[in-house]
């Protein structure tokens, strides 16, 4: 049974587990319950994603070394598991989120008191983890907390789940940053608007709660990767809408109870992410996604939850508001995605250049939709990682502490290769995605 991790902000402690995470037992429960619920819809469509689903299970066995110091480091590694929904009558088994590099462990046995039913209640009085900096200066800048990253995961809208963002934090966590992984929701359990709702509420909790463990709610960045850079987009451009509508058009933003802006982030990565979602319904379909679960997934209205085609609708309504609601974003993709082609990462930026948006796009030669999470970081290779680590350093820190921050140490050992590197081509061709 899922623990209830979760705390209100205005309470004035938080509640986590001891353990670092449920059984894998659990795991495989959650994700055998929504199979056998998305097997209705796949049997009606394209027999495509069976080739897919082959070719998956292929790639997995091919990298298996890398997956199992992956699967390894997940389940031993210091996590923390919170609920960011309170509500018993709304929170699922998916509202629960990932914090790597707390520092709530630290604070166990002098800050807190064990209950009965195995949580631990942390306090708010204690301090946050004590930084080593080149001087003073660095110190006391450093000492109101951690910067923290909210990864939001991929997975085509149906197979998303937090544990695929494991290396991303075992990357930067050893480089003092909070890495936040929100689990969320995914098709048939819900359609996208559901997903951004579950995001948005993940993103207040940080807000609310990130200090509690380490974190500074002054330096929040949002990463997203795949479809959570579709839904992270959606999510900021909302937000955006709503400042610049009294009632918005999208039902996401009439809808909200979050209190949390754009501008409160610090930045925003998107990283393979589908922004036009009108051009890219066939490559989907193509690709195993049946035209008849994008139907469904998308409430039959791509334009609704298509960024490129909201930016267009904001472009319309608060052209001259727009920089002040929309932080700095940095675009990545690989020139060889076949799942989402780079093209539209280069489309994106340069929509939201011409209406002010502090943006820029980054391409990595002959990557594909997967290699920033996956292949590249197994095989040692952590450009994506070196990425989101310096645009962290630049959004979160002035000029003068940014100089002094050290650089992203590819040599630190949890960022060496972890499979043999003449399985990486064989593992690239068998991906799906």
């Amino acid at each position: 049974m899922p623990l209830n991790c979760g705390r209100s902000a205005r309470q004035s402690t938080i509640r986590a587990s001891r353990r670092s995470e449920f059984s894998p037992y659990y795991h495989a429960t959650v994700i055998g319950r929504e199979s056998l619920s998305l097997g209705g819809y796949l049997l009606k469509g394209t027999s495509i994603w069976l080739v897919k689903l082959i070719r998956l299970l292929s790639f997995v066995v091919v990298l298996f070394p890398a997956f199992l110091v992956f699967g390894w480091y997940y389940f031993t590694c210091n996590r923390t598991v919170f609920r960011y929904i309170e509500d018993d009558a709304k929170s699922t088994s998916r509202h629960y989120l990932d914090v790597y590099g707390a520092t709530v462990d630290d604070y166990f046995e002098q800050n807190s008191s064990q209950h009965a039913d195995g949580y631990v209640e942390i306090s708010r009085s204690a301090s946050p983890m004590s930084y080593s900096g080149s001087n003073e200066f660095v110190q006391q800048q450093m000492h109101s907390g951690k910067p923290v990253v909210v990864f939001l995961t991929g997975g085509a809208w149906i197979i998303g789940y937090k544990m695929w963002g494991a290396l991303l934090a075992r990357a930067l966590v050893p480089h003092n940053i909070i890495v936040v992984i929100p689990d969320y929701r995914n098709f048939p359990q819900t359609r996208v608007d559901g997903m951004v709702d579950d995001i948005d509420a993940s993103i207040q909790w940080v807000f609310d709660n990130c200090r509690e463990f380490g974190g500074d709610p002054n330096r929040v960045v949002l990463v997203g990767q795949s479809a959570g850079a579709h839904l992270g987009s959606c999510i900021l451009i909302n937000k955006a809408i709503a400042s610049c509508e009294s009632k918005s058009v999208s039902s996401h933003a009439r809808l909200s109870t979050t209190t949390w802006k754009g501008t409160d982030l610090k930045g925003f990565v998107a990283t393979s992410g589908p922004y036009d979602l009108l051009k890219m319904q066939d490559i989907f379909h193509q690709h195993g996604l049946d035209r008849n679960i994008t139907q469904k997934l998308f409430r039959k209205n791509l334009v609704e939850f298509s960024p490129m085609h909201m930016l267009q609708h904001l472009r319309s309504i608060g052209k001259k508001c727009i920089p002040s609601l929309i932080p700095p974003v940095l675009v990545l993709h690989g020139t060889d995605d076949k799942t989402v082609p780079c093209v539209g990462a280069v489309e994106f930026g340069d929509a939201l250049k011409q209406i002010g948006v502090n943006a820029s796009v980054k391409l990595y030669d002959g990557w594909s939709h997967t290699d920033p999470i996956l292949e590249a970081p197994m095989d040692g290779n952590h450009k994506f990682h070196m990425d989101v680590y310096n645009a962290v350093k630049i959004w979160t820190f002035d000029d003068q502490l940014t100089t002094q921050l050290k650089d992203f140490d590819e040599r630190h050992p949890l960022c060496k290769r972890i499979c043999p590197s003449f399985l990486i081509p064989f593992g690239r061709w068998f991906n799906p995605f």
